[in-house]
């Protein structure tokens, strides 16, 4: 389950980047529909951020084999840090809004492995 995860994770942050390499490039496409009105700039800083920390929290997931390390630790907390990210400075609440779900999902399940049950 936790190598599954790794991999939709690494899944995830790629599509993420590419997307927001796409919103970079296009900034008059980007809706700014967000909690608190934050700008697009500041949307597409924390949509890289938030990708970035899915590739990392999904190489550690793969590569980890001890389910009571601080790397998968780590990776735990940077997979809560994506979700909160990702639904506080998320540019749409209908575009591209997986992020931040496989963000919680993969904290539930690195939680579950490394609390061992």
């Amino acid at each position: 389950m936790k190598k599954l995860m790794g991999i939709l994770m690494l899944l995830t942050g790629c599509l993420g980047i590419v997307e927001e390499i796409k919103n970079y490039r296009f900034p008059q496409d980007v809706e700014n529909f967000n909690i608190f009105n934050f700008s697009s700039d500041l949307t597409i800083i924390a949509g890289f951020i938030a990708s970035l920390l899915l590739l990392f929290s999904g190489i550690i997931f793969l590569i980890n084999r001890e389910n009571h390390s601080f790397l998968l630790f780590l990776a735990i907390i940077a997979s809560l840090f994506v979700a909160i990210l990702g639904l506080f400075f998320g540019n749409s609440y209908s575009l591209f809004h997986i992020r931040p779900i496989v963000g919680l999902i993969g904290f539930l399940i690195g939680l579950l492995y490394y609390t061992k049950y």
